[in-house]
């Protein structure tokens, strides 16, 4: 039976606790497992395994932690990060778990997030988005419901109104072709883009008569 022979804290961002099991070093230890330690203690191999088994998921749910600090994800996102990471597939699914129990993590959420963020910033047809979606392992019963209320053609037209004036002074077919490919690269059908770049057009002979080339010079 192993025997605690030192508890070494190791400075760090977290701090970690070296745990030497008769003389050699075993593990690195979070704070809080180590604290229910002391040297002299006799561990079982089942304790020396669950000390071990314990530490990996506060490593992957720390690990995760850190992923969701810069950004919502999905679960499938969380545990395509945790096997690259290298952890087993038990850790990874135990620390999905916790954090779903903790709500660090629901893919609800997470797909109400990444629409709201998409209509505010790059608008996209629900087309588009729900395969966005469907790659980040959302499931479709999930971000289905919450696509519903997009209006296609509110967000071709805010799309348009972001990317237009990188083409001014081009000439008007040459606006067209580009404002359709770039709708069409969003997901929008043709008629909804038909719709917009005419409704767009109209907007622009009446308030930038000079805005493409070759036209209205005097």
């Amino acid at each position: 039976m192993p025997t605690v022979t030192a508890l070494e804290i190791k400075p760090g961002k977290k701090q970690r606790v070296r745990l030497f099991l008769d003389h050699e070093f075993a593990l690195e230890l979070p704070m809080i497992q180590a604290a229910r330690l002391h040297r002299g203690q006799d561990l079982s191999g089942a304790e020396v395994q669950g000390l071990i088994d314990e530490c990996a998921l506060v490593n992957a749910c720390d690990k995760a932690i850190g992923l969701l600090s810069r950004r919502q994800r999905s679960c499938e996102e969380i545990r395509r990060h945790l096997v690259k990471a290298g952890f087993a597939d038990a850790v990874i699914t135990a620390a999905i778990e916790k954090l779903r129990d903790q709500q660090f993590v629901d893919d609800c959420v997470f797909a109400r997030f990444w629409i709201e963020n998409r209509d505010a910033f790059k608008p996209m047809s629900s087309r588009a988005i729900a395969h966005e979606l469907y790659q980040k392992g959302v499931d479709r019963d999930v971000f289905e419901p919450l696509l519903k209320d997009i209006d296609a053609e509110d967000s071709a037209y805010r799309a348009s109104q972001k990317q237009m004036w990188r083409y001014r002074g081009k000439a008007r077919l040459e606006f067209r072709s580009k404002l359709n490919a770039m709708l069409r690269r969003r997901g929008f059908d043709f008629d909804t883009i038909s719709l917009v770049i005419s409704r767009i057009e109209r907007e622009l002979d009446e308030a930038q008569p000079d805005f493409f080339a070759g036209e209205n010079e005097t």
